[in-house]
């Protein structure tokens, strides 16, 4: 794929580490401020000018893994820099698609904004509590006071009122948010989204 003005690509808002190796700098550090499948905008405590070629290492979330691939600087902004993709192989770019092409239909699915308590697990560690805020078929904001990183995979579990066992669900940690973090569920089983789906549709129905 080649590069390309990114501005005319879906693309997603992510907060999320990201490496950058460079001639000019050395290594850099920073966070991705938004992914698309023609490049991304970083924001990063160091410039480099328009043109600069840099390799990019980035933590994929939802089971994708690393994303490692060359880049130029697009264009300087206030918070960052854009970098278009130089020759994103296909198999790296269906990676990222998945990542974007959804987003919007995500971000408009039926929300529930009733609170219910949730049970939140990362790694290997203890279970923490939380609460939703907005719950959809597709992720979900939760007010929790656990510390959680962009890129965390977790384990959510809830309870649906009158709906049998818990439903227990594979997310990633998409973005922080105020009082908590944004979730977004990955790899659900068909029964599960199903489950999901028609309970935040009663919810959205009662208007909770």
């Amino acid at each position: 794929m080649k590069g390309r003005d990114r501005r005319g690509a879906a693309r997603a808002r992510a907060d999320w580490p990201v490496t950058l190796e460079t001639f000019e700098r050395g290594i850099i550090e920073g966070h991705v401020l938004d992914v698309s499948t023609s490049g991304v905008r970083v924001r990063v405590g160091a410039d480099l000018p328009v043109g600069a070629a840099v390799t990019l290492r980035i933590t994929l979330p939802r089971g994708a893994n690393r994303l490692e691939v060359v880049a130029r600087v697009a264009r300087r902004e206030a918070d960052g820099l854009a970098l278009d993709f130089i020759g994103l192989p296909e198999t790296e770019a269906r990676r990222v698609e998945p990542l974007v092409g959804g987003w919007d239909t995500r971000r408009r699915g039926p929300r529930a904004t009733r609170p219910l308590p949730v049970s939140i697990r990362v790694g290997r560690g203890e279970a923490g509590q939380g609460k939703t805020l907005d719950l959809s078929a597709f992720g979900a904001r939760i007010a929790t006071d656990l510390d959680l990183q962009p890129g965390d995979f977790a384990k959510l579990e809830f309870q649906p009122e009158g709906d049998g066992d818990p439903l227990r669900l594979s997310a990633v940690v998409w973005s922080l948010a105020d009082r908590g973090a944004v979730f977004v569920f990955a790899n659900l089983r068909s029964s599960d989204f199903a489950r999901l789906s028609q309970y935040v549709g009663r919810l959205v129905e009662r208007g909770s």
